[in-house]
């Protein structure tokens, strides 16, 4: 069972729903640098296992490490070099896969004696 499994069977249940006991805790302010959103989201352990080792290998923290991930990609898509090199990798996993339905098409004809 993963992460998300567990929490939706804790809070499936509605005696888990309720408040906490004591006063409210508020939540900590992320750091107002020049950064101006604040995004969360969710990934798997796997996922933010291989972002941690990434980011230290980096020498970053794991939100420095995604958002130059993310700039990076954002400067790509602007590219419009790596943007027609990025669609021509597309087309040609396209056109892969319809080789691949052919030939297997072929196989099949060619197996039932009708071809």
């Amino acid at each position: 069972m993963n992460d998300d499994e567990r929490a939706f069977r804790h809070y499936d249940e509605p005696a888990h729903r309720e408040p906490a006991p004591g006063p409210a805790r508020k939540l900590p302010t992320p750091p107002r640098t020049k950064l101006s959103e604040y995004v969360p989201i969710r990934l798997s352990t796997d996922v933010m296992n291989a972002i941690r080792e990434h980011a230290h290998a980096d020498g970053l923290t794991v939100s420095a490490w995604i958002r130059q991930l993310i700039q990076r990609e954002l400067d790509r898509a602007e590219d419009p070099a790596a943007r027609l090199s990025l669609q021509a990798v597309q087309v040609e996993r396209a056109v892969d896969a319809i080789l691949a339905k052919l030939q297997d098409a072929e196989r099949r004809i060619a197996s039932s004696g009708a071809g």
